[in-house]
């Protein structure tokens, strides 16, 4: 088996989680995912099987898309409501006075990760020492926040939701941690829905359950996707067949291309045939991922 599955995690589950059960379910040991979820986190998890983990570090730095919830007034040591309360403050803010921050918050911003990542540094996790009470220095990160907007908002509760489509390396609890920072009542996130990655839409994900059961019916391969489809943001290229047949066989081409570049590799029909790539050395490479 080769190919994609895309996931709605449940909450409560690690993305390990997800992999691990998938194991078992499809009794194949080659998995891996495209894309951490928090365990409190819903929504679209692609997992690669097979010949297809070999793009994963390829496309991990896709965008993504995300519902999340929040509640002002509030903040925790884990940013999100599954944490220690640190912080409460009466709260009054208004539907114009949210809009207007959130302003503040697209395009390309400096973003500090919190305590609670599984982020490495000096080759200990971040949430390691956090459980132990520590705190240390991080760097800020750059990010983009593509769009953001407020779905709804409730003045009585002072609770809402936002939608946001940002880059790899984007903490959604810090960015509505910052959110309520630059409020001055603060802020934490409730329920967190990614709805997009890869390019891939929750409308189109399955829950384990229903993995299982198309498993157990054999119509597994039926939603199996192959890996073009994750593909579709890098360039495209047709070669001709003889330039095919020298980079099968392990011969050197000289191309003039942009280093660490990858390209949809494709034959003059149009067949999909793996990922072209060049390195350092500028000699164009095909990787058979099919």
């Amino acid at each position: 088996m080769n190919g994609i599955l895309i996931i709605n995690k449940s909450a409560g589950m690690t993305s390990f989680d997800v992999v691990a059960k998938l194991r078992k379910i499809l009794e194949i040991k080659k998995i891996g995912h495209g894309g951490t979820l928090d365990p409190m986190a819903t929504g679209v998890l692609p997992i690669f099987i097979g010949k297809a983990t070999k793009i994963i570090n390829i496309i991990q730095d896709q965008d993504k898309e995300y519902i999340a919830s929040f509640e002002l007034g509030i903040q925790t040591d884990t940013q999100d409501i599954t944490g220690s309360v640190i912080k409460k403050k009466e709260s009054f803010e208004s539907v114009d006075n949210i809009k207007n921050i959130l302003n503040n918050f697209t395009g390309q911003i400096n973003q500090v990760p919190p305590m609670f990542s599984a982020i490495k540094i000096n080759g200990k996790r971040l949430y390691d020492l956090a459980r132990q009470g520590k705190e240390i220095q991080r760097d800020a990160r750059k990010i983009n926040i593509y769009n953001i907007s407020l779905l709804s908002f409730d003045p009585k509760s002072q609770t809402g939701s936002i939608k946001t489509k940002v880059s790899k390396g984007t903490y959604i609890r810090t960015l509505i941690n910052d959110i309520g920072i630059q409020l001055g009542c603060g802020a934490t996130m409730t329920s967190l829905v990614r709805t997009k990655a890869l390019n891939f839409d929750i409308k189109n994900s399955y829950s384990l359950d229903e993995i299982k059961k198309l498993k157990q019916e054999k119509k597994i391969n039926n939603i199996l996707l192959n890996s073009e489809q994750a593909l579709k943001s890098l360039p495209e290229i047709f070669l001709e067949n003889d330039i095919i047949n020298k980079l099968s066989n392990g011969v050197k081409i000289k191309v003039n291309t942009p280093v660490f570049l990858y390209y949809r590799v494709y034959n003059k029909s149009g067949v999909f045939l793996g990922i072209g790539y060049t390195k350092q050395d500028s000699f164009f490479k095909l990787k058979n991922i099919i």
